[in-house]
């Protein structure tokens, strides 16, 4: 028969839990020496942070464990995947060298898969080890021996702690089917797959999401088929217990039993205020010893796209502030509240209607949640190529932990450059992104975002231009992923920039992502690091309240115009002026009908008039004013034709006189030998050029005959004379004596030639050849204008005949007509009636012109006055639109305004994130966060409250600025209507905690693992690593660091 007790998912820590760890284990032996066991199993998860986090206690108590197990029966362990790096091969596990120090013969570690002799006779191990999966295949069943499996891992069908069925790529049951039995570990709820697989549990319960009861499994297998299998629980003074708040302190208590004396206490509650739960901690701190006391608020949590705002004329979703119909009952709460008449509220809702359809079209954010699948990157900061994490494999809190420049935080700073093409560090280029040793790098982000998944493809190219200048520039494309991670559809714009709109449409912006998701390095206190003013425009961002801002702007600019219109139409006494011109008007009128009746009378007394002159028998005689008159026009004609005829006779002389030198110029052009001249001017530029070349041609011969002679002045110095006309010293001396004669008569010939060049230059330019051409051209010019001017003769000889025989005409007519007046002309007697009767009509037609004038200049000044009025009443009108216009803007932009509707909403969101971060904070620290905004201040403050008292959260500490900065970005994220992530990346913010506040701070992370799929913890504090789920572990393969973490 064999005995054997079955131990799994023991989780030592690095630095806590271990006196409860010492308590329990030392009750586990006095049970385990009663069994008596063949053999005492581990199956893996011995450590809890894999290799991080070794510290001299742990070493200490795992020693201690080890050698007192080993004591009571023989110790068999296998690993679990929290006992080392799986995925690195060449790094040790937590365990081995521990073991291989105590080199105790009673302890045996299986790392390797393989079959194993137990000990027992007809017994084997058959290890599965999650360190060796390839030598899985080579685990074979002793058919001799009872086989017995041990196996690390899920196992598809068995079940977690909440109930969750394993199902995927785990291994089945039917795996095990060709052994005898399977002893398992990883999954901590005890269960039994089949009677003879099972996993026994964690030993001690690590925290309230596991079952109060633990311990472990003894095993007495007789044969195959003939076993027995029991729990041995083990009592742990340190449980985790949960139980539900009954309203009061005391009914709350009245349900613990008195056996939980000791224990860990969470109060499960749907709303519970500070104050009693402070107080039902010190109750079950003294009634009940608790070791601590935290709270779970099962009530729905606090996300800002589901708040409902509660208004005088309804209820809304902050979720439709996007929507006109929702926004509109929000203005009309702001026009009940302000009593404005039904007239302004109509024309407040068509501005509004107006504006808004303006602003809602340039939104290109929508709330929801995105969830990060996978991170594909090369060659990244210091990391080569081929680098993957994939976050569904992922869940709780995973730890990235390593030494310094490993290149830890340059994973979540690929994460933004990936997503947003920004960096956590401040102003970076992305030629700098790239790893100095490669020449391109490539971030690959898979997202999901409800049912859709996408892929953002990010790749950034380090290019040198031939001036040496390098660049570097970025590609971005944007893919939609089936469910197996397959591109279906390009999603990829023509422009990057349009591409990164969209991208913003999914992920939300890199500033929100920093001030919510990711708490880069010494930026985790952002938010409260802003000003209070600052504070505030980040929380009505979040809020999604930016719109308001956004129609407020395009309300400020309307009256920035309507205020340039009103300038141009200025506010004045409308009804008095309106009423000057009708006056006016009036009094122009009457004027001119009192003068339309006395040109009326007057016209009348000229008709009569003119009646008698026609009807006089003597109407056609003329009087000797009537003569003398057609004699001066006949005088003042005559005067006129004899200017005419001097000016047609001046015209004419002044015209032959002109055609006379015309003629003369022609004759003398016509025999000007101009062709001669031009060419003769040829000939001496030619011969100009001839004498500079020909003198260039003398002074060079010269400079050749002086160098001769120089040279053949060496003869006379030299006793050989020339007797040696070959010497080399004097060769050049004979050569250049010999050639003198003929220099010379070089030299002569290029005189005499050029001396006849320049004698035949001087004999044309004695001719004055320019002066000639020059004259020639001056007597063209004078030809021309002569013509012009005989041109204007003639127009001005025309005029005048024409106007000689009109004035002619005119004489001829007006002599005759004279010779009829006299003729006809009257007696004294009579002529004097007639010039009376003439006279009195001259004064009267006179009389009617200026009474007439005056009538067409009222009439005009009525008419001017009309439109007078018409403009003042259009301006009245224009100025009215214009003033209702700016009172419909001004009461637009009071109710948009951040004292208007946006604090309306604050005011009633505030009271909901208080108690959203109280119920964040509720059981973890001592104190609350509280912000306040009030109604006349632009600021928002935070408070730190201790119940008793509060202070504003810049005089807070070190401690308490972390927590809380913690807690406000989880609220930020749940109040934010605008895309937000479903992660939480701290990247060293643990600095400022001591012991006991790094596990307040520890539990604050836990309970936050129901907001977020992941968090991730960079950080160097030990007592961090102890409460991870997971570790990412960084390679360093070359100068390059490499990270893989999947399935």
């Amino acid at each position: 028969m064999f005995r054997c007790a079955h131990f799994a998912d023991v989780h030592f820590r690095g630095l806590t839990r271990h006196k409860e760890y010492r308590d329990v284990f030392s009750r586990s032996f006095v049970e385990l020496r009663k069994l008596r066991p063949d053999v005492i199993f581990i199956g893996g998860d011995i450590v809890h942070s894999k290799t991080q986090g070794i510290s001299p206690e742990l070493i200490h108590i795992l020693t201690w464990w080890f050698n007192s197990l080993a004591e009571i029966a023989p110790v068999h362990v296998i690993l679990g995947n929290h006992d080392g790096l799986m995925l690195n091969e060449d790094r040790l596990d937590a365990i081995t060298p521990i073991l291989e120090a105590l080199d105790n013969p009673d302890i045996h570690l299986f790392k390797e898969s393989g079959t194993y002799d137990i000990g027992v006779d007809g017994y084997k191990w058959n290890v599965f080890s999650c360190f060796d999966v390839k030598g899985w295949d080579d685990v074979e069943p002793d058919p001799s021996c009872i086989n017995i499996a041990t196996f690390h891992g899920p196992v598809n069908g068995s079940l977690t702690d909440q109930d969750w069925e394993i199902n995927g790529d785990s291994v089945s049951v039917d795996f095990f089917d060709k052994f005898d039995f399977a002893f398992l570990g990883d999954i901590h709820k005890r269960q039994y797959l089949t009677p003879k697989i099972a996993y026994p549990g964690s030993t001690i319960q690590q925290n309230y999401g596991e079952t109060i009861e633990k311990g472990f499994l003894f095993w007495e297998i007789r044969n195959k088929d003939d076993f027995d299998s029991k729990f041995i629980p083990l009592k742990n003074e340190k449980s985790f217990r949960t139980y539900s708040w009954k309203g009061t302190v005391i009914d709350t208590l009245n349900q613990i039993p008195k056996y939980a004396s000791g224990a860990r206490f969470r109060i499960a509650h749907e709303g519970l205020n500070q104050v009693d739960f402070k107080q039902l901690q010190a109750e079950l701190r003294e009634t009940f010893s608790a070791e601590e006391v935290v709270s779970k608020d099962e009530s729905k949590t606090f996300t800002g796209s589901d708040v409902v705002i509660s208004t005088s004329v309804g209820e809304i979703s902050r979720a439709d502030l996007r929507s006109f119909k929702y926004q509109d009952r929000l203005m009309s709460d702001f026009v009940l509240r302000n009593k404005l008449p039904d007239e302004t509220r109509d024309d407040l809702r068509a501005l509004h209607k107006d504006i808004f359809h303006k602003c809602v079209q340039q939104a290109d954010q929508q709330a929801h949640q995105w969830r990060l699948r996978k991170l594909t990157f090369d060659n990244m900061f210091g990391y080569g190529e081929d680098n993957i994490i994939d976050f569904d494999t992922l869940n709780g809190i995973t730890g990235i932990f390593g030494k310094n420049r490993s290149g830890k935080s340059s994973i979540p700073g690929t994460l933004v450059y990936g997503l947003f093409n920004s960096s956590d560090r401040g102003t970076l280029k992305n030629l700098h992104i790239i790893n100095s040793r490669k020449t391109f790098c490539r971030a690959n982000v898979d997202v999901s975002i409800g049912s859709k998944m996408y892929r953002i493809e990010r790749q950034t190219i380090k290019r040198t231009s031939r001036t040496g200048v390098v660049t570097a520039p970025t590609h971005l494309n944007l893919y939609a992923l089936d469910d197996d991670g397959n591109v279906i559809v390009d999603s990829t714009e023509e422009q990057r920039r349009e591409t990164e709109k969209v991208l913003r449409g999914l992920v939300g912006t890199v500033d929100d992502f920093l001030m919510t998701s990711f708490a880069s390095q010494g930026d985790m206190n952002a938010f409260i690091r802003e000003g209070a003013t600052k504070r505030k425009a980040i929380l009505t961002r979040f809020l999604d309240l930016q719109i308001f801002d956004t129609m407020l702007k395009m309300a400020k600019n309307e009256i920035t115009e309507l205020r340039g219109e009103m300038k141009s139409a200025p506010d004045r006494d409308w009804s008095t002026l309106i009423n000057e011109q009708t006056d006016l008007l009036a009094s122009h009128k009457q004027e001119r009908a009192e003068i339309e009746t006395e040109l009326a009378e007057l016209k009348e007394k000229r008709d009569q008039l003119k009646l008698q002159l026609i009807s006089s028998p003597s109407d056609t005689v003329y009087t000797q004013q009537d003569i003398q008159t057609q004699i001066i026009h006949l005088q003042t004609l005559e005067e006129r034709n004899s200017i005419l005829s001097t000016a047609v006779l001046q015209t004419c002389e002044e015209m032959d006189v002109t055609r006379g030198k015309i003629t003369k110029i022609d004759i003398i052009c016509e025999q000007f030998p101009v062709k001669e001249l031009k060419e003769e001017t040829e000939l001496q530029k030619d011969l100009a050029n001839q004498v500079e070349l020909t003198q260039s041609r003398l002074d060079l011969e010269q400079q050749r005959l002086q160098s001769q002679t120089k040279s053949a002045k060496k003869l006379d110095t030299v006793p050989c004379g020339d007797q040696f006309p070959k010497c080399p010293y004097i060769k050049d001396a004979h050569k250049s004596a010999t050639e003198i004669t003929g220099q010379k008569n070089v030299i002569s010939s290029t005189r005499k030639e050029l001396g006849a060049i320049k004698k035949n230059l001087e004999r044309l330019r004695g001719k004055g050849l320019g002066e000639k051409l020059s004259k020639y051209e001056e007597m063209l010019k004078n030809a021309q204008h002569l013509r012009l001017k005989n041109s204007d003769l003639k127009l001005n000889l025309r005029e005048f005949e024409s106007d000689q025989q009109t004035i002619v005409g005119e004489i001829s007519h007006g002599k005759e007509l004279l010779r009829d007046m006299r003729l006809r002309s009257a007696d004294e007697e009579k002529d004097a009636e007639i010039i009376k009767m003439r006279l009195d009509l001259k004064h009267l037609e006179k009389r009617i012109s200026e009474i007439d004038a005056e009538r067409l200049y009222l009439t005009e000044q009525i008419s001017l006055s009309a439109a007078k009025q018409e403009e003042l009443q259009t301006e009245k009108e224009k100025f009215g639109t214009l003033k209702d216009r700016w009172e419909t803007y001004s009461l637009f932009s009071q109710a948009v305004d951040k004292r208007g509707i946006p604090l309306t909403i604050l005011s009633l969101q505030l009271p909901r994130i208080n108690a959203e971060l109280t119920k964040i904070l509720q059981g973890v620290v001592n104190f609350s966060i509280e912000i306040e905004s009030r109604l006349d201040s632009n600021n928002l403050d935070i408070f730190i409250d201790y119940g008793d008292s509060k202070r504003i959260i810049e005089c807070g500490s070190g401690m308490e600025k972390m927590i809380s900065s913690l807690a406000l970005r989880v609220a930020l994220i749940n109040i934010c209507n605008a895309p937000r992530s479903d992660v939480l990346i701290i990247d060293e913010g643990f600095g400022t905690l001591d012991d006991k506040n790094i596990e307040a701070c520890s539990r604050l992370l836990m309970s936050l693992k129901k907001y977020f799929s992941n968090i991730l913890i960079i950080s160097h504090v030990d007592a961090v690593k102890d409460i991870v789920d997971n570790v990412l572990d960084i390679q360093k393969i070359g100068k390059d660091a490499k990270i893989r973490h999947c399935e």
